[in-house]
């Protein structure tokens, strides 16, 4: 990095992080106590938000004192949101967070006033800040994800938490970019929006546009045809910028849906990629391999 004078967050920096983070949501107040979450422990977090408890960490590290009073604070009921200016945050730290299912917030202490990035998840954050993991990262991340999202009885974890597997692998992809993830308007849901990063050569030309949107369910039972028409209609919704989309599963997707598919897309416009199980289980084992197979995936949809 060239020399440069490292610069350690103060008591300053601190007071105008939480004074940021409340003139961005008025609703997060110190609280005057600590909270009692079990009859051992009590915690003073920097913030709270009705049943949400917020620790801030300018410099990104989660000290083992800190982890252990979030973990029991879920146990306990609440939500944990975790908070820095660092983009700089350890793989175990990660891991834990990812596996409290907390709330990553970033914040820019150079901006006036204090810009407050708000992330719902682990996979978020790693995507909308661009960081780069390695392949073992990567995996452990991804495949703890995945473990989750197919474990959970709760069903709108289970389709979120299968939405940030992708999320992951996505953003780790060189030519791709996550812009968002379940985006909503007044119309739609797309569980993923992604542009191509690549300005020209072959992936452009595979790619055909600047917009791929990606739709994930994660069911039991194989995903439908019904799946592949709502997908048609959120790329056709995109006016021609978008030509590629990506039907990913957690289990298996139906001969109707593949029917579906090769009704005037493959041949036509649009291109939609499959991506099941047994695809995303590749991509987390040869994470090293994110690039080439993502492209013959596409490649595998273009010669349907």
């Amino acid at each position: 990095m060239g020399g440069g004078v490292v610069v350690v967050p103060d008591e300053t920096d601190r007071e105008r992080a939480l004074a940021g983070l409340k003139a961005d949501d008025d609703q997060w107040t110190a609280p005057a106590a600590a909270i009692e979450l079990d009859a051992e422990t009590n915690w003073k977090p920097d913030l709270r938000r009705d049943q949400r408890l917020l620790h801030l960490s300018l410099t990104g590290e989660l000290p083992k004192a800190f982890l252990r009073r979030m973990k029991i604070a879920i146990d306990a009921g609440y939500s944990v949101t975790f908070v820095t200016t660092s983009s700089t945050v350890d793989i175990d730290v990660l891991l834990e967070l990812q596996a409290l299912d907390a709330r990553i917030y970033t914040l820019d202490l150079n901006a006036a006033p204090v810009r407050v990035r708000r992330l719902r998840s682990v996979a978020d954050f790693i995507a909308v800040e661009r960081l780069f993991l390695d392949p073992e990262s990567l995996r452990a991340l991804a495949q703890a994800r995945l473990t989750d999202a197919m474990t959970t009885d709760n069903n709108q974890k289970k389709g979120r938490w299968f939405e940030e597997v992708l999320c992951l692998l996505f953003s780790q992809v060189s030519w791709l970019t996550v812009d968002e993830h379940a985006y909503n308007n007044s119309t739609e849901e797309i569980d993923l929006v992604l542009s191509c990063r690549a300005v020209s050569g072959y992936i452009v030309g595979l790619v055909g546009g600047p917009i791929i949107v990606a739709t994930a369910k994660n069911e039991k039972k194989a995903t439908n045809s019904q799946t592949v028409k709502y997908l048609k209609e959120q790329m056709a919704n995109r006016k021609g910028r978008c030509k590629l989309g990506f039907l990913c599963s957690a289990s298996t997707i139906s001969d109707d849906a593949r029917g579906e598919i090769l009704r005037g897309s493959q041949s036509g416009d649009l291109v939609i990629a499959c991506v099941d199980k047994t695809d995303v289980e590749r991509l987390i084992a040869e994470a090293d391999r994110l690039d080439e197979h993502a492209e013959a995936l596409i490649r595998k949809a273009v010669a349907s």
